[in-house]
C-alpha cells in the first residue's frame, strides 16, 4: 500500500478517519455515498458516482471498505442488506476483478453468517463474501461501540455513549465502546505492514486503547 489506495465509506465515522490516516499515500481514490469535504491535509480523487467496473478507480493496491447504514436509517431489512453487504460484496469484487491484493474491511463485534442477530448476520455474511473472492490478503475490524462525532444522529448510540462512557475503561477490551481513530489506525498499519497473507482478524480487544 506505499503507493495508491481506495476508500469507500468515507463519510461514517471510521471512515473519515481513514481518509487522514492516508493522508501520505501518493494515490487516494476516494467514493463516498454522501458529500464530503476533503480534510486540509489530505490529498484524493472524489468519485460523485459509483465508480463502474474496470474504471482507475480499482486500480490501486488496497482498497479499504467502511460502508455501512442502519435499519432505521435505510428503511428496512433489505434496504440495510442492500449496502452492508450486497455494496460491500460489488465493490470488493470489481476490486478483486481489478488486482487489488488487499481488502480491509470494516465490519463489527459479534459478525457471524450464521447469527440469530439480523445485523451480525448481514455483518458475517460480508465478511464470508469478501474472504471467498480469493484477496491475496484481507484485514477485518470487528469494533465494538464506535465513539466518535457522526454527522448524522443515532438516538441508539447517542443513548449508549451516555450510558457506557462513564464506565468505559471499567469495561472489558474485548466488548469496551472504541475510538474511530483507532479502528482506523489499526486496519491502516495491518495493510502497510509486509510479510503476511491470507485473513487476519482484528478483534475489538486488539484496537482499543
Amino acid at each position: 500500500m506505499k503507493k495508491s489506495a481506495a476508500l469507500v465509506g468515507a463519510s461514517g465515522l471510521v471512515g473519515a478517519q481513514l481518509l487522514d490516516q492516508l493522508r501520505d499515500i501518493p494515490r487516494l481514490e476516494v467514493w463516498s455515498r454522501r458529500p464530503i469535504d476533503l480534510p486540509a491535509n489530505v490529498r484524493a480523487t472524489v468519485a460523485s458516482q459509483p465508480p463502474v467496473e474496470s474504471a482507475p478507480f480499482w486500480e490501486v493496491e488496497t482498497l479499504f471498505v467502511a460502508l455501512g447504514t442502519t435499519i432505521a436509517k435505510a428503511g428496512s431489512r433489505d434496504a440495510f442488506a442492500a449496502v452492508d453487504l450486497q455494496l460491500v460484496l460489488e465493490c470488493a469484487r470489481r476490486a478483486r476483478h481489478s488486482g487489488v491484493t488487499t481488502l480491509a474491511l470494516v465490519s463489527a463485534l459479534g459478525a457471524d453468517p450464521d447469527s440469530r442477530i439480523f445485523y451480525n448476520r448481514i455483518k458475517g455474511l460480508a465478511e464470508k463474501g469478501v474472504r471467498e473472492l480469493g484477496f491475496p490478503r484481507v484485514v477485518i475490524a470487528r469494533p465494538s461501540l464506535l465513539l466518535g462525532d457522526r454527522q448524522e444522529f443515532r438516538a441508539g448510540e447517542w443513548i449508549s455513549r451516555k450510558l457506557m462512557g462513564p464506565v468505559r475503561q471499567l469495561l472489558p477490551r474485548s466488548i469496551r465502546p472504541i475510538r474511530d481513530a483507532e479502528v482506523a489506525r489499526a486496519l491502516v498499519n495491518s495493510a502497510k505492514e509486509s510479510g503476511w497473507s491470507g485473513v487476519r482478524i482484528l478483534e475489538n480487544g486488539q484496537m482499543v486503547g
